[in-house]
C-alpha cells in the first residue's frame, strides 16, 4: 500500500536509516506517481543519499505535477533541483533551475 510505503520511508529516514528508506519511498512513488508528496520524498531521500542525478529527476517530477494542477512550484524545489543538478556536475542545468525559482 502507498501510504504503509510512504510512512515506512518516513520512519527509516528520520531513524537515520536513509539507505534502507530508499525502497520504501521508491515503492510509494511507484504505486501513487502523481502524488506530489510521494516524489518530494524520493527526491530528498535520494538526494540525503548521494544520488543526485535520480534526485533531480524526482525534483522535475515535482514541478512537472505542479504545473498540471496548475500550481506553482515552490521555490524549495527549485533550490533543491539546482543544488542536485550542480552536485552532480552539471553547472548548466543547476543555473537554469536557480533562475527558474527566482521568476516564481
Amino acid at each position: 500500500d502507498e501510504k504503509a510505503s510512504w510512512l515506512m520511508a518516513c520512519c527509516l529516514f528520520d531513524l537515520g536509516d536513509k539507505a534502507s528508506a530508499i525502497p520504501w519511498v521508491q515503492r510509494a512513488a511507484s504505486l501513487a506517481p502523481a502524488e506530489v508528496q510521494n516524489q518530494m520524498l524520493l527526491g530528498v531521500i535520494l538526494q540525503e543519499n548521494g544520488r543526485f542525478r535520480e534526485a533531480a529527476a524526482a525534483y522535475e517530477k515535482v514541478v512537472k505535477l505542479a504545473l498540471e494542477k496548475r500550481k506553482t512550484p515552490s521555490a524549495d524545489v527549485f533550490i533543491k533541483l539546482s543544488y542536485c543538478y550542480t552536485k552532480a556536475g552539471d553547472n548548466k542545468k543547476g543555473s537554469e533551475a536557480a533562475a527558474a525559482g527566482d521568476r516564481g
